[in-house]
């Protein structure tokens, strides 16, 4: 029945303390369904490195109950799996801000630290 039919989504390059992270959100509907964004990610990745070229590090997705998640990809849009919004979150994310929030500060601290010597 959908399975003709690519998934429907928007994104944004959001900024969160100056680092891009890019906000993919499935716009999914009962009545006129089509492929979602988690089963069609690639496609969507795919379609959104020739929209705006290389990806950011951080890439999280509302999926299409509203939940918030984390998709790992490479830069050249390569999917490498889903994973939570931060490791040990113990609740569902569904606010936009929030979101944006949780995997920003979770994935900065989970970066190797550099030094400016």
């Amino acid at each position: 029945m959908f399975r003709d039919r690519n998934p429907v989504y928007d994104f944004d390059i959001c900024l969160f303390n100056g680092m891009p992270v890019l906000c993919i959100r499935d716009l999914y509907q009962s009545g006129n369904p089509t492929m979602t964004v988690t089963n069609g990610v690639e496609l969507v990745l795919a379609q959104i490195v020739r929209s705006v070229g290389a990806l950011p590090k951080l890439i999280i997705y509302r999926d299409s109950e509203g939940e918030w998640d984390r998709i790992k990809a490479k830069p050249d849009g390569t999917f490498n799996g889903f994973a939570p919004l931060a490791q040990g979150l113990d609740y569902r994310v569904t606010a936009d801000r929030e979101a944006l929030e949780v995997a920003g500060l979770s994935f900065a601290a989970a970066q190797p630290e550099t030094s400016d010597d």
